[in-house]
């Protein structure tokens, strides 16, 4: 069953309520359902808005393999609009034609009509003429799926071993059309060690540069094992000369800047929660799908990189999510939304009952796993639940 994306309705929302257009560019990991996405608002508009005129280009498709430039873009949309109509564009694969960012500034300047793309698998591919575009251009995150879309994609139930092959495999949105049965699980894992080569050898070697992939991999490792703790270009760097290896902090920035560009990666900063700011130095890298068959991740680090997942879907950005820190204590994670503050702690021991307690007003969620001790005492303001139930919120 394909489920409609959160992020359908809020651009469809914003849509009808009239928000001031820009290009809306959807960008995440390839394979997280950018396409799909794109689709279903396609016929959501159709279906919904009664003057709507859609047009599609699909560059996966061969009737749209003469669409390959500036001229041939700009000739095929033209022929196409509507006068006296609401005219919607829709690109997928956007980046396989040339020049298309002075089409896009042309007919967007001209509100001729509402522009939606895809298919830029790397935030980098957006600098080659920037500046006619960046601007008037809005991007969105498109994360893999929340265990609540696996769950309702393909009708299961949340059962513990449901809840297992998720974390391990199922964020991307294709694995809930695999055979869910522990048969499976080998099967899944070939696909996403595929899928993470993929992304690493086409994705980054060829379109960044990366003359290193053993150094690229040595990264990813590094980074898997250290899922939700502060991590440097210095500190991966000594890690590495210990081991014989003498890379430079400059190759270890490089090649930590192309896996957040190409989304394997998330990079959260951390936030001083008791002065108010933002640190600029020890942030956290979470996995954007974590590649379990390559890497070993514990149980707890693919947990927090479920959690880290959910709240960007939920805010739609990585920017208002944060580490945080409080004295000399380490906050999971605090989200900022519609300017109140949202706090999220894994229970260790009691001890993280008195940070949440101490660090002022907001939303705060103590998140734990099935064997959370009696608690007594607890205090009112926090919201406690286990691991499962807070990955199915829609909202914070």
């Amino acid at each position: 069953m394909e489920i409609e994306r959160n992020l359908c309705g809020i651009f469809f929302d914003s849509i009808k309520s009239g928000e001031d257009p820009k290009i809306e560019f959807l960008e995440g990991i390839r394979g997280c359902g950018k396409s799909v996405l794109l689709k279903q608002l396609a016929e959501k508009i159709k279906d919904e808005i009664e003057n709507a005129n859609v047009i599609f280009v699909d560059k996966n498709l061969a009737e749209f393999s003469g669409v390959k430039d500036a001229e041939t873009l700009y000739s095929f949309i033209i022929s196409r609009l509507s006068d006296g109509m609401e005219n919607f564009l829709f690109i997928d694969g956007i980046g396989k034609i040339d020049d298309y960012e002075f089409v896009l500034r042309r007919l967007f300047l001209a509100r001729a009509c509402r522009i939606f793309a895809c298919g830029i698998e790397l935030k980098a591919e957006l600098k080659e003429n920037a500046e006619y575009i960046l601007p008037i251009t809005r991007k969105r995150l498109v994360t893999a799926f929340s265990y609540k879309e696996f769950l309702e994609s393909i009708n299961l139930s949340d059962t513990d071993y449901n809840f297992s092959e998720y974390l391990n495999f199922a964020t991307l949105p294709i694995l809930s059309k695999f055979p869910q049965n522990a048969d499976s699980s080998q099967l899944k894992g070939e696909f996403v060690k595929n899928f993470f080569f993929r992304v690493l050898f086409e994705d980054l070697v060829r379109l960044e540069n990366i003359r290193d992939a053993n150094f690229l991999l040595n990264v990813c490792s590094f980074l898997s094992e250290n899922v939700g703790n502060t991590v440097s270009a210095t500190k991966i760097r000594e890690h590495f000369v210990e081991l014989g290896f003498d890379y430079s902090k400059s190759s270890v920035i490089s090649y930590l800047n192309a896996l957040e560009n190409a989304f394997v990666v998330y990079k959260i900063q951390r936030f001083d929660i008791l002065k108010n700011r933002t640190l600029a130095s020890g942030e956290k890298y979470y996995f954007s799908v974590p590649p379990t068959p390559i890497f070993e991740f514990s149980e707890s680090a693919l947990k927090k990189n479920a959690v880290c997942s959910l709240l960007i879907s939920i805010c739609g950005s990585p920017r208002q999510v944060f580490a945080g820190k409080f004295r000399d204590f380490e906050m999971d994670f605090v989200v900022f939304q519609e300017d109140e503050p949202v706090f999220i702690k894994f229970f260790e021991d009691e001890n993280d009952i008195s940070l949440l307690s101490s660090v002022g007003g907001g939303k705060k969620y103590l998140v734990h796993s099935s064997d959370l001790p009696v608690l007594e005492n607890f205090p009112e303001d926090i919201s406690i639940m286990p691991i499962r139930d807070f990955l199915k919120l829609e909202k914070l």
